[in-house]
């Protein structure tokens, strides 16, 4: 586990007898983003509020740069930077004098950190401007200033982009990748918005109902989700049997729906329908398709699988 910027085991969160976080191992890698992906509701916020401190987990382990938090916390803590649901800022205090407030609740305020946050996000040093007459997407960018203003090594960014228009949403992903790429910071961002995750993550978690159903590098989910043979049948069963004792097809998913997913694309699809068809089994469908990272954490759902 001290081969990660961040690993948990077993983590778990109770509120009474509810479960919001249900024995979840998330490993970030360095100078990776990790897209942890789920429905709102589904635990991302609340493991985020667990690995910055802001949460008591009730059970499991947490691990940052190697170290237990609650044993180094202000060596492990300064080196994180992150934005939690809305930023909080003062509404009558402009970009520049709300970066001061909070670099002197860190205990220093560094005029060049300042300005070069504000620049890094795209945002004007001298500005009379107040927060209250930001942008939506104004503020989403004060909020990554703030937390990229001390210099973390480790950023923890929860829906960067909500309630953003197509352009601010474009904004927001060109920052965070530009993060990455050009001053190496390793990031662990969540999000319900799964088109836009994937124009930027390399690795990913998808989480549900508290559980982690999976967690893989985003290059190898590419492998697993690209163009697969659809088969939609009224005996998913005899159907697997058929793939694999006459086509000799072993790569394919069973879905509780009645689908066979085929990952074996060397086989025509017609051969496949005509296979089936003279084994008298029913082919209400039959096509080549393209798995997106929406279609694919809905057949996580829906096969109840997990990690």
């Amino acid at each position: 586990m001290n081969d990660f910027v961040l690993a948990t085991r077993k983590l778990t969160k109770a509120f009474g007898n509810q479960l919001a976080v249900n024995d979840v191992n998330i490993h970030v890698k360095p100078g990776h983003i990790y897209g942890l992906i789920g429905r709102n509701g589904s635990g991302k916020t609340t493991i985020m509020k667990m690995v910055l401190g802001l949460s008591k987990k009730t059970d499991g382990e947490i691990l940052i740069f190697g170290k237990a938090p609650e044993r180094n916390a202000h060596e492990v803590y300064h080196r994180i930077g992150s934005t939690i649901e809305t930023p909080g800022f003062y509404p009558n205090m402009t970009a520049r004098e709300n970066l001061e407030v909070f670099a002197s609740l860190r205990g220093t305020i560094d005029d060049q950190s300042i300005r070069k946050a504000l620049h890094t996000v795209e945002l004007p040093y001298e500005d009379k401007k107040h927060f209250s007459q930001y942008s939506l997407g104004m503020k989403q960018r004060l909020g990554i200033a703030n937390a990229i203003m001390h210099n973390p090594d480790f950023l923890i960014l929860d829906e960067p982009a909500n309630g953003l228009d197509p352009i601010g949403i474009a904004d927001i992903r060109n920052l965070i990748k530009s993060l990455s790429r050009d001053y190496g910071k390793t990031i662990l961002i969540s999000s319900h918005q799964l088109t836009e995750m994937e124009q930027m993550i390399t690795q990913v978690g998808f989480i549900h109902n508290g559980k982690l159903l999976k967690e893989c590098d985003y290059e190898d989910l590419l492998k697993r989700r690209g163009n697969y043979i659809s088969v939609k049948t009224s005996d998913i069963k005899k159907a697997c049997a058929i793939l694999r004792q006459q086509l000799n097809i072993d790569d394919y998913s069973a879905k509780e729906n009645g689908v066979v997913e085929i990952f074996d694309l060397t086989h025509d699809p017609s051969a496949i329908n005509r296979a089936l068809i003279m084994a008298e089994v029913d082919v209400s469908a039959i096509g080549l398709k393209t798995n997106g990272l929406e279609e694919y954490f809905s057949s996580l759902i829906g096969s109840g699988e997990h990690v």
